[in-house]
């Protein structure tokens, strides 16, 4: 989904320096990250450790002419490029993914909690991908630049967007919350994880309720649903409430808990029916996860039968990247977590960043999206030429075929190997 550049110029208080027609469907707060020059809005955020207005008239140089910029940053050195100067370059962009938000319908799940945000968001993906065709959070996206690079992944071919909202200060949900505009909230937990940035215990509760004001509905453990303040509360009208516990009453009542050769088999009762469940993990944290994502989609009507066959599937997530020193010199980036586009090219901006001087060599599977659209090889070969990589060593037939038919990875010197 794309934009022209006076759309999106309509949606800031700006002061536009429009120059040449463009039509903006990649946003970008990264210049490592370009891959596609003619398409790509550069939001020149300034942060603690770098500025963006820097690296201006070098993108420039590689082909982008669209550009998002404070009000003050002289542009009469680029008569050839689109500006659009703002009072804050950061809120711009949150703007833009408030706007794109809006044009979509369906149904929106939106999480937090101060542990288990990106393992409830990943098992619903896996649980959910058979019936519904998802957009998610790439990893842990869920900052005030995370979450609106995820929601502008929004387009109409998708049915059901899950994203994270992360805070660490007051003020922050509110931004967030404009953005995701959950239909479906998700509490995970509040604990003790992020304290720093609030006065209390209290204080942090009401900042993560907000992320709720316009949701249909609230999935959460019963433990963690102290209400929030009555400043906060009066601006949240929620139809649904839906809890879990394993005392007192709740939607879904966990009755009994069993472990069983690595598994925990659960009794349980959802609103008068009583359900079992074989859950592949004996360990609390997982097992309170798991809970969290039974309720989610007993919510979404899913057959219990069908969520028996997913949840027996669930496996731990390493949710970083690791790596490990290897023979020869040699050093090893495991990327396991996950295998799609969005999690490639992250993985690739972090090894290159690691590597220096050392030459990269790839190993790649075909990628397997249930539910998705085809993969498109020739635009992932495209993406991988923007990587340093020396050695791309690849599995699957899929992959060898789109490297027989597209040369631009050989022609730019990188020796392919292929297994299909």
């Amino acid at each position: 989904m794309s934009y022209t550049i006076e759309h999106i110029a309509s949606w800031l208080s700006t002061n536009s320096v429009i120059k040449t027609p463009a039509h903006i469907a990649h946003l970008l707060t990264d210049s490592r990250r370009l891959i596609y020059p003619d398409t790509s809005l550069l939001f020149a955020i300034t942060t603690g450790q770098n500025d963006g207005h820097l690296y201006v008239e070098e993108l420039m140089q590689r082909g982008v002419f669209n550009f998002v910029v404070k009000t003050n940053f002289d542009t009469s050195a680029f008569p050839n490029a689109n500006f659009l100067k703002v009072n804050d370059v950061l809120v711009a962009l949150q703007i833009i993914a408030t706007h794109h938000r809006a044009q979509f319908t369906y149904p929106v799940i939106g999480i937090t909690g101060s542990n288990g945000k990106t393992i409830v968001k990943e098992w619903l993906n896996q649980l959910l991908s058979n019936r519904y065709q998802i957009i998610r959070s790439p990893r842990s996206y869920n900052s005030q630049i995370g979450v609106p690079l995820s929601v502008w992944e929004m387009e109409k071919k998708h049915q059901l967007a899950i994203f994270e909202a992360g805070i660490s200060q007051k003020g922050e949900m509110e931004v967030l919350a404009n953005m995701i505009q959950p239909t479906i909230g998700i509490l995970t937990s509040i604990g003790t994880a992020h304290q720093e940035g609030f006065e209390s215990e209290a204080e942090k509760r009401n900042e993560k309720w907000k992320l709720f004001q316009k949701a249909q509905v609230i999935i959460a453990p019963l433990a963690d649903l102290a209400l929030p303040d009555n400043d906060v509360a009066q601006n949240i009208s929620v139809p649904s409430i839906i809890t879990w516990t394993r005392t007192g009453e709740a939607s879904l009542k966990i009755q009994s808990e069993k472990i069983i050769k690595g598994q925990t088999h659960l009794q349980a009762n959802y609103l008068g029916t009583d359900l079992q469940l074989v859950v592949p993990f004996t360990d609390l944290i997982s097992v309170n996860n798991t809970i969290t994502c039974l309720l989610t989609l007993l919510y979404l009507k899913v057959p219990i039968s069908e969520i028996q066959e997913g949840i027996i599937q669930l496996k731990h997530l390493d949710m970083r990247m690791q790596i490990k020193k290897g023979i020869q010199q040699c050093y090893i980036l495991n990327d396991s977590y996950s295998n799609d586009i969005h999690s490639l090219q992250l993985a690739l901006t972090y090894a290159t960043q690691q590597a220096g001087a050392l030459p990269i060599t790839l190993i790649l599977s075909d990628i397997a999206q249930l539910n998705q659209d085809p993969v498109q090889y020739d635009d992932l070969l495209r993406q991988l030429s923007v990587f340093p990589i020396k050695k791309l060593i690849t599995i699957g037939a899929e992959l060898a075929k789109a490297l027989q038919q597209n040369k631009i990875l050989q022609n730019k010197g990188v020796h392919v190997i292929s297994f299909d």
